[in-house]
């Protein structure tokens, strides 16, 4: 008994010869002029016929993809701003709602200047102005369509209180102070002799202004904070 190596539901390949061989006998048996054409051409052509037939089909294919993500290409990203941060130094997080991948976003405040932004999350971005003003963020996806938004910032205070006025009376050194931002910290107030002693005030009042000192017997390195955590350094001298 012959072995059998062909495995069920497939057919073997036939080479040409034996394929002329077979139409010339079914001619024959038919009666029929056989025909001028090679078996070759036919062969090449029905394998032309089969490529022609899968390029169609790739090509419908992808004119489906692309039809089915037109709609997607035109749709402009959502996303919220949400303050965060500190006293006197405020964070805006940028987040996202966009399941298109975000290109890049940008921050810049109303006078041109840009400003850094920092990935901080997935589709979450964090900027930080360093001056009060109006800040523009602009959010755009990898398909080139954008939204922006525009922010109020009123609560950077990146500066140290200031000096207004001084004097002495009844053996008590004045000093009037005043801060454009979060406010003096007049709790914080305190002094440094030059031998490293510290001296509290004898006396402040955030109504008036001022914070007072014993009137020094050396050099005192006083140090005058806002709310922020900016600090004003001054010498009162004997």
């Amino acid at each position: 008994m012959s072995s059998n190596n062909i495995e069920p539901g497939s057919m073997p390949e036939l080479n040409t010869d034996r394929i002329d061989e077979i139409l010339k006998n079914v001619y024959d048996a038919c009666d029929t002029a056989p025909s001028s054409v090679p078996i070759e051409s036919l062969i090449s052509y029905s394998h032309y016929r089969k490529e022609r037939h899968i390029f169609a089909k790739a090509l419908a294919i992808a004119a489906l993809v692309i039809l089915f993500l037109l709609p997607f290409l035109f749709i402009t990203p959502e996303f919220e701003v949400q303050q965060k941060g500190t006293i006197g130094s405020p964070e805006y997080v940028v987040s996202v709602n966009s399941f298109i991948p975000v290109s890049v976003v940008t921050a810049r405040m109303d006078d041109g200047t840009g400003l850094m932004v920092y990935e901080s999350g997935f589709h979450e971005y964090t900027v930080m102005p360093s001056e009060n003003g109006t800040v523009y963020i602009k959010v755009m996806l990898f398909t080139r369509q954008y939204q922006t938004a525009e922010i109020s910032v009123e609560d950077v205070d990146k500066k140290s209180p200031s000096v207004k006025s001084h004097k002495t009376d009844d053996g008590l050194v004045y000093i009037y102070v005043s801060d454009e931002g979060t406010g003096v910290d007049y709790s914080g107030i305190y002094a440094l002799t030059v031998s490293g002693k510290t001296v509290m005030p004898e006396q402040y009042s955030s109504s008036k202004g001022f914070v007072a000192f014993r009137y020094p017997e050396e050099t005192l390195n006083v140090y005058i904070p806002d709310m922020a955590g900016n600090i004003l350094s001054l010498l009162v001298s004997i």
